[in-house]
């Protein structure tokens, strides 16, 4: 049996994402297709448009067997710490035979070349990335300039992967989360195969809907789901971007379930910051960026805003929008230092299941380093000490993402300990 994994956040689930399955599938010769998806907050340090098992259960009808949930630390961390808990979690599962990404460039050679630079980090390459870091460059700006420069001076004149020398291929963002996918790869010595696929659609930023293409961008899709009231005038515009089979889901639950914004979460971002004096402790909050927080939180008027106010040249929104998110989760330095020198990941949390699947949760019960846990309320069970703070975690937001579903649609809140494993 040939098991491949994808990685994604699902937010929401495109025709892009679904020529990913196929592409992965058709590459692989894969009998089993493994997801690993972010749960209710994503990587750019936002609620996602909808729960996470809405979005595990369009995965499964669109042709994933196995979909996990990544934990949230990782989930909103960077990309580096995301792609790295989700290696982590699909390596020591035991029984993935591939990784299938996609990228903007589709050259797996030059990622790869590229990903030993930064996993080895050669004393040219640091020396030049501190010092554009000195001359007050944001990270990725920094480590761009930096790549150029060693590459300039190290690579052959004969290979032609690197002829453009400005590194604007690190500009994208599926090219940058490969780099990180190779990087944590090859950290883990893993034994899993990476494959990339050319990305055909809309940019990861692009608003553009062309219906030709049958193709339009995450981003997109979230803007028309915000400002739709009506299902009767979104479904005609929205159509022909998402699978067939997503339809009826997305129809069912809309203004039900979901859209669920940013903004959703702006008085309880508020309450955290002017109710907290050190916000230091929180993952990737530096003593500038606190000051900043202490300067200007009377200010807040809504996230966006907010979000604005505090950017900067070395401070880009989505970072400080991911900052604020560890704000509100509560999520700190202290856990994660804990959890990544613990054991990086304790447990894979099942959202959703194929039927047809049941070869595939046997053979990961046999072979796993990981328990699986297809409920709630048998996790604390199962797991250790250090595992159980972080699934803990998991349910401490999913739940805070639920009181919000459940005030906005005047729904009743739902608990992550009745939530049954979806399987169809």
């Amino acid at each position: 049996m040939i098991t491949t994994a994808i990685i994604a956040e699902f937010n929401p689930f495109h025709n892009g994402h679904a020529y990913l399955f196929e592409r992965a599938k058709a590459l692989t010769n894969a009998d089993r297709l493994v997801v690993v998806m972010s749960g209710d907050f994503v990587q750019r340090g936002e609620p996602a448009i909808m729960d996470k098992h809405l979005r595990a259960r369009i995965a499964l009808d669109c042709g994933a067997d196995l979909v996990l949930e990544l934990p949230v630390c990782y989930a909103t961390a960077s990309a580096e710490y995301f792609a790295y808990g989700a290696v982590t979690l699909l390596d020591r599962l035991g029984t993935i035979d591939y990784l299938c990404f996609g990228s903007e460039t589709g050259d797996l050679t030059m990622l790869s070349e590229v990903a030993d630079i930064l996993c080895e980090e050669p004393a040219l390459y640091q020396e030049e990335l501190n010092r554009q870091l000195k001359c007050g460059n944001a990270f990725p700006v920094a480590r761009k300039l930096a790549l150029a420069t060693y590459l300039k001076q190290t690579t052959s004149p004969d290979n032609t992967a690197f002829a453009n020398d400005d590194m604007s291929f690190l500009d994208t963002p599926n090219n940058i989360l490969a780099l990180e996918y190779l990087k944590a790869l090859k950290k883990q010595h893993s034994s899993i195969k990476p494959v990339t696929v050319k990305r055909t659609d809309s940019g990861y930023h692009s608003n553009t809907l062309t219906k030709e293409t049958g193709f339009a961008s995450a981003s997109a899709l979230r803007a028309l789901f915000s400002e739709h009231a009506s299902a009767s005038n979104l479904w005609p515009q929205i159509a022909a971007f998402v699978p067939k089979t997503a339809l009826p889901i997305l129809t069912e639950a809309f203004y039900h379930a979901y859209p669920v914004l940013p903004a959703d979460f702006d008085q309880m971002l508020q309450y955290k910051l002017m109710m907290e004096d050190d916000f230091t402790i929180y993952l990737d909050v530096t003593g500038d960026f606190h000051d900043k927080l202490m300067k200007y939180r009377t200010q807040f008027q809504s996230s966006a805003q907010f979000i604005h106010l505090l950017k900067s040249k070395d401070l880009t929104f989505t970072r400080i929008s991911r900052m604020l998110s560890h704000i509100l989760l509560g999520i700190t330095k202290a856990e994660m230092d804990a959890f990544i020198n613990g054991d990086v990941t304790y447990y894979a949390t099942m959202l959703a299941l194929s039927k047809s699947a049941s070869d595939l949760t046997g053979a990961i019960k046999a072979n796993s380093k990981l328990p699986l846990i297809s409920s709630a309320s048998k996790a604390e069970r199962i797991l250790t000490k250090n595992a159980l703070k972080q699934f803990q975690k998991d349910l401490q937001t999913a739940h805070l993402y639920e009181s919000v579903v459940a005030r906005k649609f005047g729904q009743e809140m739902q608990s992550e300990y009745t939530r049954m494993l979806i399987s169809q």
